[in-house]
C-alpha cells in the first residue's frame, strides 16, 4: 500500500482547490440572459430586452408574428402558420435557446451579453 507523505497532501489538496475555484468562476458563473435576439428570414431585426415586459407584432414571410416578453422570458402567442410549433414550443429559456416559427421566417434566440464561452472542445 503507498502511504501519502505530507507533501502529497499538500500538492493534491491544492489541486483540489484549484479545481474548485476554476470551475466555480469558469462554469457556474452563468447569469440569466436578460437578452433575445429577434431574426426575421435570417436577418437580425432586434435585441429585445427581457426586463421590458411587452407585447409586440413583427411582419414575417407570411403575416404578422406576434411575441409577449413577460417575466424575464419571450414567446410567441400568434402567428400566421398551420402547425403552430411555434406557439407550443413555449417560453424561450436557457434549455432551449432558440424557438422559430419557420414558415413566416422569425425565430427568438437567448443572448448573452456577457462575452464568455459557453463550452470547451478538444
Amino acid at each position: 500500500m503507498i502511504r501519502l507523505t505530507a507533501g502529497d497532501k499538500v500538492v493534491l489538496l491544492s489541486a483540489l482547490l484549484l479545481l474548485a475555484i476554476l470551475y466555480a468562476t469558469t462554469w457556474s458563473s452563468h447569469q440569466d440572459s436578460h437578452f433575445a435576439t429577434l431574426y426575421v428570414e435570417g436577418k437580425k431585426r432586434y435585441i429585445l430586452d427581457l426586463r421590458e415586459e411587452k407585447t409586440l407584432a413583427v411582419e414575417g414571410r407570411k403575416g404578422l408574428s406576434k411575441l409577449e416578453i413577460k417575466g424575464g422570458k419571450v414567446r410567441f402567442i400568434a402567428s400566421p402558420c398551420r402547425t403552430h410549433f411555434c406557439i407550443r414550443s413555449g417560453w424561450l429559456n436557457p434549455n432551449i435557446g432558440v424557438i422559430a416559427c419557420l414558415p413566416n421566417g422569425v425565430s427568438l434566440h437567448l443572448s448573452n451579453q456577457n462575452k464568455t464561452f459557453d463550452a470547451i472542445n478538444f
